[in-house]
């Protein structure tokens, strides 16, 4: 299940992404560890914290992670490219594995291959909440906007338990 204590402004997430390109590695994982997801948070998070992001570049590592990691060691979020290394299910097969063993976890395709029959794939099977292209202006403050939005829909049941 996943655990996340919404009214913590410093609480870190966990991060599962699939990426086989590097520049895009570089890109993104800086602001994915600083970014400060929780709900109303305004700042970064505190220098001496980061969230915790694998990346993975190819689908079968990602895939024997999934297998070997036990069922309350969930990801908060998931962010997978829809084609790795030239196989366009790539992303899709780790989605499927990802939601059979977590089917709440929020998963959000970032991807080269918007607006083609690969994203209308993923959301035909139910494989992604979100699909984003990687090739447009101000792509970090889109990512992050949806990453928020995402997380704040799958955490506010456990908020609202407390």
């Amino acid at each position: 299940m996943l655990q996340l204590d919404v009214g913590d402004k410093n609480k870190m997430i966990k991060i599962f992404w699939v990426e086989d390109q590097s520049h895009w590695i570089e890109k993104f994982r800086p602001l994915l560890e600083r970014t400060n997801f929780a709900v109303g948070a305004e700042q970064d998070l505190p220098a001496a914290a980061s969230n915790r992001v694998e990346v993975f570049r190819f689908s079968e590592p990602a895939l024997a992670r999934i297998a070997q990691t036990e069922a309350d060691d969930a990801p908060h979020i998931a962010i997978l490219d829809a084609s790795l290394n030239g196989n366009d299910d790539g992303g899709v097969a780790v989605s499927r594995a990802l939601l059979k063993k977590w089917p709440a976890l929020p998963v959000v395709f970032l991807s080269e291959h918007s607006g083609t029959g690969t994203e209308q794939k993923a959301f035909e099977e139910g494989v992604t909440q979100d699909f984003i292209a990687k090739h447009q202006r101000n792509i970090e403050g889109v990512l992050l906007w949806r990453m928020r939005a995402l997380l704040r829909q799958s955490l506010q049941p456990l908020a609202n338990k407390k």
